[in-house]
């Protein structure tokens, strides 16, 4: 089973740590939140995950708009690094 992980965190008065991990044709995106609340968590292809999902979340959990826009920019280019990355994405 081939395992890829990436990962990314955003710090604005809160920090959220990202997680993209692969397992065959599957990506695991996660999101932890900064102290109590419900991590975000999704499985799908990678091109089905998608970033308004974690924002839908975010808002959920108080994030503020703007701390919400930078953790758009960071979620997409964890997306977009794992899509550029040729070496994961073939067997």
């Amino acid at each position: 089973m081939e395992f890829q992980q990436f990962e990314t965190a955003v710090s604005f008065r809160k920090t959220v740590h990202a997680y993209l991990k692969r397992s065959g044709d599957f990506w695991e995106l996660t999101v932890y939140p900064y102290g109590p609340g419900v991590p975000y968590s999704r499985t799908d292809s990678l091109e089905l995950l998608d970033v308004q999902d974690v924002l839908s979340w975010a808002k959920k959990q108080g994030y503020s708009e703007k701390f919400r826009s930078r953790l758009k920019k960071h979620i997409e280019e964890l997306l977009r690094n794992a899509k550029d990355d040729k070496s994961i994405l073939t067997d």
